[in-house]
């Protein structure tokens, strides 16, 4: 080793020169093979050995942490399917009292009713966000459940939940978290096709409600578009009322799965 590149690695050791630049001291001068030595402990971890007699304590490894514990989400589960249960009838009811109504314009004016007065926005959406909530947090428990009894999944319990709302990957990676629930409590095989059609239904009524806005982006000028308004909407509150049921029948079979296992466990 020459005197140059000593000097050169006295000065990293004491960090008055970065890895980078070592690097590119010791490349100039040919000596590529030498080892970069390693850099002084930082001045805030130094202690002065002969002054205390006692060594530098260690920087505290960061916390770990807390793994996924097995928990029993039957209340959890009971609780929602209350909840797809009020949020699909709600819908069935919107769709009725809009056919019930004895002119096309008074089938217009129910649309709007339902669209714009507080009172009515509140019954309709309440039960459906209530049911967002609890579905959330069902998926997320039963994803502990499944990682504490499984081991590591492809998508984590957080993840079930934050990969609603990631662009681009919203459109596999819930599915891929659900998946991993029907398959890993071992739901039997002839009840793995609600799986597309959740997810297929879940997709087409936000494709058919953006759809719809697409359409009717300038307005609703003449009668026919308003009779075509009035067909789509109670379309849509048909297809959310079938959304809500079939969600409740994926996640009740994830629910008897997994009270299954946690029996079977011991749990």
């Amino acid at each position: 080793m020459s005197k140059a590149i000593e000097i050169a690695a006295e000065r990293f050791a004491r960090g008055e020169i970065t890895r980078e630049e070592f690097e590119d001291i010791r490349d100039a001068l040919g000596e590529s093979e030498t080892a970069v030595p390693a850099p002084a402990p930082s001045p805030d971890l130094q202690v002065n050995v002969a002054a205390t007699g006692t060594q530098a304590a260690a920087p505290l490894a960061p916390a770990a942490m807390p793994a996924p514990q097995a928990v029993d989400v039957t209340g959890i589960s009971k609780a929602l399917a209350i909840s797809l249960h009020v949020s699909a009838v709600v819908s069935v009811i919107c769709a009725v009292l809009i056919a019930v109504q004895g002119s096309p314009d008074a089938r217009f004016g129910m649309v709007l009713a339902l669209e714009t007065q507080p009172g009515l926005i509140a019954i309709t959406v309440l039960p459906s966000l209530v049911a967002t909530v609890l579905y959330l947090v069902w998926k997320k428990k039963s994803t502990d459940t499944l990682v504490a009894l499984r081991g590591p999944q492809s998508v984590t319990p957080a993840g079930s939940v934050y990969w609603y709302f990631v662009p681009v990957a919203f459109f596999w990676k819930p599915y891929e978290a659900m998946r991993n629930l029907v398959l890993g409590f071992g739901i039997k095989q002839e009840k793995h096709w609600l799986m597309p059609l959740w997810w297929g239904i879940f997709w087409g009524n936000i494709g058919f409600a953006i759809l719809i806005g697409m359409v009717f982006a300038d307005g609703i000028n003449t009668p026919s578009q308003a009779r075509a308004y009035v067909v789509f909407s109670m379309m849509l509150y048909l297809a959310g009322s079938v959304s809500f049921f079939v969600t409740w029948m994926i996640t009740d079979a994830v629910t008897t799965a997994e009270r299954r296992t946690l029996r079977e466990a011991d749990l």
